[in-house]
This record gives structure tokens, sequence and C-alpha cells, in this order.
């Protein structure tokens, strides 16, 4: 199943990037931070807490709350 872009958001020079995929077990998402540091881009990729959700809100949902706490933190 291809990849759907969830959402994505710039903050503080940081670029977040939510994505969300359906397999066999449930919706599966992944988030990615993009920090532009000027003479170098950063690169992160994070997991939510579940492997899988029931449904595609619910895993976007989880990767952006992930995403926002790691750069408002």
């Amino acid at each position: 199943m291809p990849q759907i872009m969830y959402r994505t958001e710039t903050i503080k020079n940081i670029t977040l990037t939510a994505t969300v995929w359906e397999t066999s077990a449930g919706w599966a998402a992944k988030g990615v931070a993009t920090e532009d540091r000027g003479n170098e881009v950063r690169e992160h990729t994070v997991y939510p807490p579940q492997d899988y959700y029931p449904d595609k809100k619910a895993a976007g949902e989880a990767i952006w709350e992930v995403l926002k706490d790691g750069v408002v933190d």
C-alpha cells in the first residue's frame, strides 16, 4: 500500500512530516523531522508508540504528537 502524507508543518526551521499507510494488520505511521541548519540538513525518523492503529486518523495523530513533542521540548 502506498504511503500517504498525513500532515506537514514547519516549526522553528524544522519541517515535520507525518506519513501513514495501511497494512493487513492496521494503519502504520512514521514521522520525519528535517532540520535546516543553513550549511547542513539533518533528518530524524521517529515512530509512534504502537506498531498499528485502527484507522488513518489515529495513526496520523499518534505520530504527529511524537513529532511535535520532539520540537516543542
